[in-house]
């Protein structure tokens, strides 16, 4: 028997994806430096790597929201209730007795329930978090008084 592969992903899905990735990686790194972890880069090319990726991610993710509704993959990341708990038990153990995954990928629906569930949890609740708290932080100099209680002087 022969297996057919398909490709799944179209190609702006898999370089949205990597840029995600080396972008998330220089903010995690910058912003590491920034809080003190390391002393690789001094504080302000720090801040201005950190920035500019920041700015890149936000470039990115609003071209991808724009690709994806018109499109219409965003119906992708719309969790389904059915075969969670197959994919939770999968994940829970299943994985580690060798296991067969319970849910097989196909074009119109990429990823699995729980996959579902977790990128939707992400673009709906932690990301604006993320980009609000970051836009909070870059623009504290414009709206801080001094005297806030946020203002933290030791």
């Amino acid at each position: 028997m022969t297996k057919r592969f398909v490709k799944v992903y179209p190609r702006f899905e898999r370089l949205w994806h990597w840029a995600q990735v080396i972008l998330i990686m220089v903010l995690m790194i910058t912003g590491f430096g920034l809080n003190g972890v390391h002393a690789f880069l001094p504080f302000g090319p720090a801040v201005m790597f950190h920035t500019m990726a920041a700015l890149a991610l936000l470039a990115l993710w609003i071209f991808a929201t724009f690709w994806l509704f018109t499109t219409g993959t965003w119906k992708q990341f719309i969790p389904r209730i059915e075969g969670m708990i197959a994919m939770v038990k999968f994940y829970g153990y299943g994985v580690f007795k060798g296991e067969e995954s319970p849910y097989q990928k196909v074009f119109w629906r990429k990823h699995n329930p729980l996959q579902a569930a977790t990128y939707f949890f992400l673009k709906w609740f932690i990301f604006p978090a993320i980009w609000i708290t970051g836009f909070l932080y870059l623009t504290y100099n414009l709206w801080s008084d001094g005297d806030s209680l946020l203002a933290i002087t030791l």
